[in-house]
């Protein structure tokens, strides 16, 4: 009910209009917090317009409210407000998104099985994970799918790898590599300087042979000669063997 003591009068917000009636020495705070009650947004993210902007210490009446005026809401929610104080999330770095990709690839079955044995006493050259080097001439060694160690050999006179272990010694030609591939092993296990590497002699990728603990060092050298000689004698063939 209106009498000479109270104001009946409308709040605006976005399309929504509040009715609302209030004695006349009550506040604007109080206002905002009858407000708040209505549509959830706290005072302090209010902000009444009546001729000017209504001040929270100020009474409806000082603030020159009447019967059937309207005042208007200008507010954000403070899901808004958060969003909008909230810093930007950083791009990932490189070295972030090199990390995540190798902390993916040694979460597979068969590449953690070999890592939670650890680095093998028989892998005794350091890695290096900066720069290259020569291949050595007796191969260089490395651990295989089974822990085991074995030693690669990269035969240029005859484009073939040589591949020994304690059980065989087998060949494999140039010409039959598909891709090869390196990740770096972990270096809270002992990996820094080491690389695990992916040679595949066959059309699939289950023809992949992994040997890890490879020096960092010999990979690229490696990937030369077992990865550039294919696109060669592709070249090779298709001018002198059309």
């Amino acid at each position: 009910m209106n009498t000479a003591s109270t104001l009946a009068f409308r709040v605006a917000y976005q399309k929504q209009v509040f009715e609302i009636e209030m004695p006349v020495d009550e506040t604007v705070l109080s206002l905002k917090n009858k407000i708040n009650e209505l549509t959830g947004i706290e005072p302090a993210l209010q902000k009444l317009l009546y001729k000017g902007i209504l001040k929270d210490e100020s009474t409806l009446i000082e603030s020159n409210l009447s019967n059937a005026c309207k005042v208007v809401l200008m507010a954000s929610s403070a899901k808004a407000i958060l969003s909008i104080a909230a810093p930007a999330k950083p791009e990932p770095t490189a070295e972030a998104t090199k990390n995540e990709k190798m902390s993916l690839f040694f979460e597979d079955i068969e590449h953690a099985r070999v890592l939670k044995k650890g680095k093998p006493e028989f892998i005794i050259e350091k890695g290096i994970s900066v720069g290259r080097s020569t291949l050595p001439s007796l191969g260089v060694i490395a651990a295989n799918a089974r822990g085991l160690k074995a030693r690669l050999s990269f035969l240029d006179d005859s484009q073939e790898m040589q591949l020994a272990t304690a059980e065989r010694t087998q060949k494999i030609s140039y010409t039959s590599i598909r891709k090869v591939q390196s990740e770096d092993m972990p270096a809270e296990s002992a990996g820094e300087g080491y690389c695990a590497l992916g040679i595949q002699i066959g059309p699939t990728e289950k023809s992949m042979l992994w040997f890890y603990w490879v020096p960092k060092q010999y990979v690229e050298n490696i990937k030369d000669a077992l990865g550039l000689y294919p696109v060669a004698q592709q070249l090779f063939n298709q001018i002198f063997n059309p």
